[in-house]
């Protein structure tokens, strides 16, 4: 009996780490098409130091290192209008550390604006059914606001920042930790 139990634990470990071991190949792959794509901001530096970590076959290193880059893991919506700007409009994204509302014309390019609302600024996140919007409340000096935004993702917006909002919980209380080397090997 001993022996069929330590047999059902060996298979289940196996099994766990070899999980482990695809779903670190699916994040490494993803990280890189992330940086190859250009979805997150890499500054020359970083680019180097990736490459050597490619190079190395250092997917945790990799990984750590792409996971501090701006707009890693964010979701980026198209060009919409809200409530805020009398004219142009205004793109979503919402990010690991906030809301990111960058200016744009009617047809989506950048006016170089761009304000981070972070999660501890926002009071409030819901939708308006009726006006196909994502409604937040946020605080600024002091002083509460809200802001609508008319998109037809409202609904994938509020998702993505409630699920945000808790992932930034989670990691509040150890926000550098990288996954254990022993998970990750390949």
């Amino acid at each position: 009996r001993v022996r069929a139990r330590a047999r059902a634990c060996t298979c289940a470990c196996a099994y766990a780490l070899a999980c482990v071991r695809v779903s670190m190949r699916c994040a490494h792959t993803q990280a890189k098409e992330d940086v190859q794509k250009k979805r997150v901001v890499v500054t020359s530096s970083e680019t180097r130091a990736l490459q050597n970590l490619a190079d190395a076959e250092d997917r945790i290193g990799y990984l750590n290192t792409v996971r501090k880059l701006p707009h890693y893991g964010g979701v980026t919506f198209p060009h919409c209008p809200c409530d805020a700007r009398k004219t142009g409009q205004i793109v979503v994204s919402v990010q690991r550390d906030g809301l990111v509302v960058a200016a744009c014309d009617d047809e989506g390019v950048s006016q170089g604006q761009e304000t981070v609302f972070e999660w501890s600024e926002l009071q409030t996140c819901e939708t308006d059914i009726e006006e196909e919007a994502f409604v937040f409340k946020y605080t600024r000096k002091g002083k509460e606001k809200w802001m609508r935004i008319y998109s037809k993702y409202y609904e994938f917006m509020l998702e993505c920042a409630e699920k945000a909002q808790a992932e930034q919980d989670w990691t509040d209380d150890e926000p550098d930790s990288p996954p254990s080397a022993a998970a990750a090997a390949a």
